[in-house]
């Protein structure tokens, strides 16, 4: 069996998530960096990516150079506007951003009709610390769209507006052991004619929906779906913990769903439908 990867100064971020700040890590495979912020940032094949000081300057670049289980790194105040769909087909990748707030990495969806802005389509994938920002073009599919198992999303945020006709996270068929944690969703709107469609759909039946510490937030003016968090498909293990709805952020879940919800921080009707 092959010596892992040892990085003594770990990632080498000063602020962020525990895995960017924290040394030594050992890795399986690689870590590859991104920064589109960084001096001579520039997209080319392997090994470029592989230093901190030489980053690739968009996402797309590092999936193409990372294999399966490998880590990529935003680095601080990394953005990219999208105008077609990522798709994120190694299994096992961890994609991480550094910092916090304003200044961690952003993404923008200018993408028509009803495309995805990341297209999850392998096992095991972890997107942490990510800010989503609106969409510039009108469009109907989810910002982040899963097919697979063990998909994690972590402590990041999501800004809905009024062109954001789809819902921010979806699970479709093929989808399964699914974690959201520490994240918000929260509309943009300043207008009820200009609401986000919602934050959270599962269009098919699942297995395993965990839901821990989660923000929906309508804000001023709320959402287009009556229902943020759309539980259309039959889930088989709904665990949600500290789930926070705020401003007139509802939740309806299908018959034959089975588990529990707590509710977290609640404001406006904050209903809870839960099919018989």
């Amino acid at each position: 069996m092959a010596s892992p990867n040892v990085y003594n100064s770990g990632i080498g971020g000063s602020a962020g998530p525990t895995l960017a700040t924290s040394a030594p890590i050992l890795c399986s495979g690689d870590i590859w960096y991104v920064g589109s912020a960084a001096t001579g940032a520039a997209d080319a094949a392997a090994p470029r990516g592989k230093e901190r000081i030489r980053p690739l300057a968009t996402l797309g670049q590092a999936i193409t150079n990372s294999a399966a289980n490998d880590v990529i790194v935003l680095l601080v105040s990394h953005a990219e506007t999208l105008t077609a769909t990522q798709t994120i087909g190694k299994a096992g990748l961890t994609i991480i951003g550094e910092s916090s707030g304003t200044t961690r990495p952003t993404f923008t969806r200018n993408i028509a009709a009803n495309g995805q802005l990341f297209d999850i389509t392998a096992a095991g994938v972890t997107l942490q610390n990510l800010f989503f920002k609106t969409a510039t073009t009108a469009n109907t599919g989810a910002m982040v769209r899963t097919n697979s198992a063990y998909t994690q999303l972590i402590d990041s945020y999501f800004e809905c507006g009024t062109l954001d006709d789809g819902p921010q996270f979806e699970t479709i068929t093929g989808a399964s052991q699914v974690r959201i944690k520490g994240t918000t969703f929260i509309s943009t709107a300043t207008a009820p004619s200009d609401q986000p469609d919602s934050a959270i759909k599962v269009t098919n039946a699942i297995t395993d929906l965990e839901l821990d510490t989660v923000t929906i937030n309508g804000a001023s003016s709320g959402w287009a779906n009556p229902y943020a968090l759309n539980i259309a498909g039959a889930v088989t293990r709904l665990r949600a913990t500290q789930l926070s709805l705020l401003n007139d952020s509802d939740v309806t879940i299908v018959t034959g769903s089975v588990g529990y919800v707590q509710l977290g921080t609640t404001s406006g009707s904050a209903r809870v439908v839960w099919a018989s």
